[in-house]
């Protein structure tokens, strides 16, 4: 019962914390994919990144009942991506890669550094939906990271420097809407992805949101519970 009663109580108080946002939309560009992909035959990790640069039109939320702020701004993008395992999911199949990397944003015309998170394999991971060989779409999405605001980007939220919080990438349109088939090795076990060109959305927060924590939480619940 107190086990209970903490975990509720846990998702009450952070539903109530303060966290700023950040997103972008998917069309900021609609000329140019936003990411892109390649498979590192050393490692057998698949590589995220930017297109060499990605111009986004930040959007930043200091959830004080102002409107968003708008900066428009360059995306980088570095993560690898460690296939796990698959799960048949209603008729199509979810491919579950671990994930470790970082992603960073700049003020598009001065270059000056807006901010950046870092991802551990433990934090984050990609959901990438399709069939049994081929990649449609998926999600990269991660809890607990470490974010590094810096002052422009303070001067909005009302806070700069390292923060935890949380992200998500959505990832769609990949070879324009042919998808990227999986790789296999010579047992036939997949471990990887073929190269892919690819439309994403982004939003996250500075400390983590009230639904992904509170999500947490009760997790954290119904383990006990099944525990007992």
């Amino acid at each position: 019962m107190m086990t209970r009663i903490a975990a509720i109580g846990a998702m009450l108080t952070i539903g109530t914390a303060h966290a700023a946002t950040i997103s972008f939309a998917a069309d900021n560009d609609p000329t140019e994919p936003t990411l892109l992909s390649f498979f590192d035959t050393n490692t057998n990790t698949t590589r995220v990144v930017d297109m060499g640069p990605t111009f986004t039109v930040l959007l930043i939320d200091a959830e004080d009942g102002s409107p968003a702020t708008a900066i428009n701004a360059h995306l980088s993008v570095n993560f690898d991506l460690a296939y796990q395992f698959s799960t048949p999911v209603g008729g199509v199949f979810s491919h579950l890669f671990s994930l470790t990397g970082s992603f960073e944003f700049r003020d598009a015309t001065t270059d000056e550094f807006l901010l950046s998170g870092s991802v551990n394999e433990a934090e984050a991971v990609l959901a990438a939906i399709g069939t049994a060989t081929t990649v449609m779409s998926g999600l990269i999405t991660g809890f607990d990271i470490q974010y590094n605001i810096g002052s422009i980007v303070g001067g909005v939220v009302g806070f700069e420097g390292m923060f935890p919080g949380d992200f998500g990438f959505t990832i769609t349109a990949l070879n324009h809407g042919l998808g990227a088939d999986l790789i296999l090795n010579q047992d036939g076990e997949i471990i990887g992805i073929e190269p892919f060109e690819a439309r994403a959305s982004f939003s996250g927060s500075f400390i983590p949101a009230p639904g992904a924590a509170g999500a947490m939480a009760f997790i954290g619940l119904l383990a006990a519970r099944r525990r007992r």
